[in-house]
């Protein structure tokens, strides 16, 4: 009979796991500041925003398969192993964006807060956009702008778009009395918050 390890299995397990958590989180960057929990059971979950009626949220699977064949065993090194993950993870974190951007391009063209783009990005677009959102601020005014998720093509459209709102005296006057207004917007709703006790 050959020996067994079941404590060194299950820590070796709880290792690889957290590391395959861990390259998927990498190859999926913006994500950070997504919630996230982990659900126990149930297959169906809501969403329930002030003002509006739940909202059931799709649920869908991502998986990755990694195989390692017999030929593989018998040289199979802790180097082949990271290999073989990371390439399970690059399919798990591609499955996961795909899902996400989608589930936040619906929500968006449900809730009003689409800005059509037509000829890419322009000052005009960047202020429609962000005048869209809610913003909120700290006591001293400042603002926790969004994250901008683009695709790298989009990125010198983007630049010089927000380069004309620092720099032309007309975007800067424009955009500096939206934030003005978003400010006293979020003061007032501030000021009317029922906080609990």
């Amino acid at each position: 009979m050959l020996p067994d390890f079941p404590s060194t299995k299950r820590e070796m397990e709880k290792i690889l796991t957290a590391y395959f958590a861990r390259q998927v989180r990498k190859r999926c960057p913006g994500f950070e500041d997504v919630a996230r929990y982990r659900m126990f059971e149930g297959r169906r979950d809501a969403i329930s925003r002030e003002g509006e009626v739940a909202e059931e949220t799709k649920m869908f699977e991502a998986g990755a398969e990694m195989t390692i064949s017999a030929d593989e065993v018998a040289r199979f090194d802790m180097k082949g192993m990271k290999a073989k993950m990371d390439e399970a993870a690059e399919k798990m974190a591609e499955q996961m964006t795909k899902h996400f951007y989608a589930a936040l391009s619906e929500i968006c063209e449900k809730s009003g807060q689409v800005t059509k783009g037509g000829g890419g990005f322009t000052a005009d677009k960047v202020l429609e956009a962000l005048d869209k959102i809610h913003i909120d601020f700290e006591p001293d005014g400042t603002p926790h702008l969004p994250s901008i998720h683009i695709a790298p093509s989009q990125f010198e459209a983007l630049r010089a778009a927000l380069e004309k709102l620092a720099t032309d005296p007309e975007y800067t006057k424009k955009h500096e009395e939206m934030m003005e207004r978003k400010f006293r917007d979020w003061c007032d709703r501030e000021a009317s918050r029922k906080l609990a006790g």
